[in-house]
């Protein structure tokens, strides 16, 4: 009778198991809307948009395009083909092919073909004398007999004058222009056209490019926003249902971001989504890192359905997309693991554990990484990260692991500074200068005092001066000079920045520093001596993630020498 019960008991769970799974799959199918490449062949068709009478754009069939996942392999091919079908008849500069957005992934960007090549430089105008004019040189890329590139700059919700010039190789110049109604396409986050701009007291120039405001007003559902050096959005980079935490340029003229909790897409030049990575098992978050050498990215991630969250490094393998976890940080700090205090919830609103809280990576070398832990308040070097991963050192207060087997692990402050608090985006910088061992670390000092996990913890003792959650004096850029020889870190910089406790970000590029204070709905950009050049505000109901800042040479822009 027992051994009856319980063969009947398996049967019901293996039923119920197969009932789940089902269900999974059924949803999973109706979320993405599969369609197949011959029935999207049909459906999909190049029409004139009323953006201008030059202008092509994507049409579906009515009942179909709410269901067509535009991301999906099937659309890109489809949309590409037939765009390279067109490109076997050679454009001329006089009449070339353009087309709005044509993969769904740049809301303001019109594509041009011509057979042309040779340096196009072009000038965007909108009647606001608000709005400068916006200058650049485009970068083309070979499309059958045809020369294709993206122009990036055009402001939504205003009449464009695109102003054109090409110089050919034998200095033949050639004009043209054209004039884009871009008034009815909209910002799909109701984001801020035009930023207010607060001049600062440098003389410096503020280095070329855009910032990219990632996350903005929330985690989640939030596109890509490019702002030029006036506080105009020139473009929105379209994505799918989580933020982007960054944009990492490959060596092929390419671009990788996030798009969704677990997938990451490579982008070209002209917009087309040429491959998806699914993470499987693991959902990223905050960070992730390019290692150009070993073709992979490094990335922060939460593995799903674990009672913990932020504690695990993953390896994305760009060659054949597998996935590696290759650090739990249970493994390296299990002590601080094992003590840390559980809340009934986390900061996003559930139940798991969220103890180190992962917050940047960078690398070191190969083999060595260096990451930030907000709810430590600690910088932490990791050695042999692919095989044996293993502390090499922790900068922070010797006070945060008394008691542990890691104290010795901790570097001594040399000098009389407040170490960072609350930490984000840790940067590592090689100077050939300094003696073998040293080099600079340089980070965000959001100097933020709290930890969920360690109520007991007093920061205001240890870390003196430091915010709450809701306000603080400042927040910093900090620069620190780590000595392995002799174990110790310095602070040699420090720049105070608006004070934001959490989302935050910094960022050397060029001559300059570039700040992104998220609670402070703000970011900006300083000289070396840490005089403010120019600082941008935007409005949030909440907040942006961060900003970095990129000039897209070699991608969407031609680097040219005055």
């Amino acid at each position: 009778m027992i051994n009856i019960l319980l063969i009947l008991i398996v049967i019901v769970d293996f039923v119920l198991f197969l009932f789940l799974t089902g269900k999974k799959i059924y949803q999973s199918v109706q979320n993405k809307k599969v369609i197949s490449m011959n029935a999207l062949d049909v459906m999909i068709s190049f029409v004139l948009s009323d953006i201008s009478d030059e202008v092509y754009q994507v049409e579906m069939d009515e009942d179909v395009d709410s269901e067509v996942d535009t991301f999906s392999e099937n659309y890109q091919v489809i949309v590409d083909n037939k765009i390279r079908d067109l490109m076997i008849e050679p454009y001329s500069f006089e009449e070339p092919f353009l087309m709005i957005d044509p993969y769904n992934t740049n809301t303001t960007a019109i594509n041009i073909y011509f057979e042309d090549e040779g340096v196009v430089e072009y000038t965007v105008h909108v009647e606001d004398d608000s709005i400068p004019d916006y200058t650049n040189t485009l970068y083309q890329t070979k499309v059958e007999n045809n020369y294709g590139s993206s122009i990036i700059g055009l402001v939504a919700g205003y009449e464009n004058e695109v102003h054109m010039t090409l110089t050919l190789e034998d200095g033949t110049v050639k004009e043209n222009d054209f004039v884009f109604n871009m008034k009815n396409i909209k910002n799909s986050g109701n984001v801020s056209t035009t930023l207010e701009v607060e001049e600062g007291n440098s003389v410096s120039s503020l280095e070329d490019g855009l910032y990219a405001v990632l996350g903005h007003d929330k985690n989640y559902n939030a596109d890509i926003y490019l702002y030029d050096n006036n506080g105009i959005l020139r473009s929105e980079l379209n994505l799918e249902d989580y933020r982007a935490d960054r944009i990492i340029f490959t060596d092929d003229d390419s671009i990788i971001y996030s798009s969704n909790e677990d997938e990451l897409i490579k982008v070209n030049s002209l917009g087309k989504i040429e491959q998806t990575y699914y993470l499987g098992d693991y959902e990223m978050h905050h960070d992730y890192r390019y290692n150009e050498d070993h073709e992979r990215l490094l990335i922060l991630a939460s593995k799903k359905e674990s009672e913990t969250i932020e504690d695990c490094i993953i390896s994305l393998n760009l060659r054949d997309g597998s996935v590696k976890e290759i650090i739990d940080m249970k493994d390296l700090l299990p002590e601080m693991y094992k003590k840390a205090f559980h809340p009934e919830e986390n900061d996003y609103g559930g139940s798991e554990l969220d103890w180190v809280h992962l917050n940047s990576i960078d690398f070191i070398d190969e083999d060595s990484i260096v990451v930030s832990s907000r709810e430590l308040s600690s910088v932490i070097a990791i050695d042999n990260i692919y095989d044996e991963p293993t502390i090499r050192y922790i900068l922070s207060v010797p006070e945060m692991y008394e008691g542990t087997s890691y104290s010795d692990l901790v570097y001594q402050k040399n000098g009389d500074f407040t170490a960072s608090a609350g930490q984000h985006a840790v940067v590592y910088e090689e100077d050939d200068s300094l003696p073998e061992g040293s080099y600079y670390l340089y980070m965000y000092n959001n100097n933020y005092g709290g930890s969920a996990t360690l109520p007991d913890f007093d920061f205001t003792i240890y870390f003196p001066g430091v915010g709450n959650y809701q306000e603080g004096e400042a927040s910093y850029y900090y620069q620190y000079l780590v000595n392995e020889t002799d174990k110790t870190f310095t602070l040699v910089k420090k720049i105070p920045v608006d004070y934001s406790s959490i989302v935050s970000s910094t960022q050397e590029l060029g001559d300059n520093i570039i700040t992104s204070s998220g609670l402070s709905h703000l970011y900006a950009e300083y000289d070396q001596d840490g005089d403010l050049i120019r600082k941008f505000k935007y409005t949030s109901k909440k907040f942006a993630y961060r900003v970095f800042k990129y000039d897209f040479n070699d991608f969407w822009f031609e680097e040219t020498t005055a």
